[in-house]
């Protein structure tokens, strides 16, 4: 939740009516590393012939484990984001605290402000303003500095 001494700017905040449940599907694929680019973009189309008029978004992370450098996880999630982009989805998720199944996986990227806000801004650049982007975060005990570097820009 974003703080209300912290409001982000250029975001725009929509009521909904709440979807009755026959009207709400969630798919969660667990997994990594998952199948190479251009299988997934296959399923990605498919999904989206299959639920026509439905919103459909693609969560994506980067290998950050193993000595992986903050330019390569920085582009990783740009690169990534751009396949979603081009493979007709809605909106991308960067999941920032991904993987988490195992103390030093490198599942803590959202701790690090400046990491995100560079990613961020990277994805921007790869997908355009206007496009649809998420953040997935791990528990923060002050989501303010989190909040700062990537939505305000």
């Amino acid at each position: 939740m974003i703080p209300p001494s912290h409001p982000p700017k250029n975001v725009t905040h929509v009521a909904h009516p709440a979807p009755h449940i026959e009207e709400l599907a969630v798919t969660n694929s667990f997994g990594m590393p998952s199948a190479e680019p251009a299988v997934w973009q296959g399923e990605v189309k498919k999904v989206l012939e299959s639920c026509k008029g439905k919103l459909v978004v693609v969560s994506v992370t980067a290998t950050t484990a193993g000595g992986t450098g903050e330019k390569e996880v920085v582009g990783q999630f740009a690169a990534l984001a751009g396949m979603v982009r081009r493979a007709g989805a809605h909106a991308v998720e960067l999941n920032l605290s991904c993987p988490n199944v195992a103390a030093g996986e490198g599942g803590e990227v959202y701790a690090d402000p400046r990491l995100c806000g560079r990613i961020v801004d990277e994805v921007r650049q790869e997908v355009g303003g206007s496009y649809p982007v998420l953040l997935k975060s791990g528990y923060l005990p002050d989501s303010a500095p989190l909040v700062e570097e990537t939505c305000t820009g």
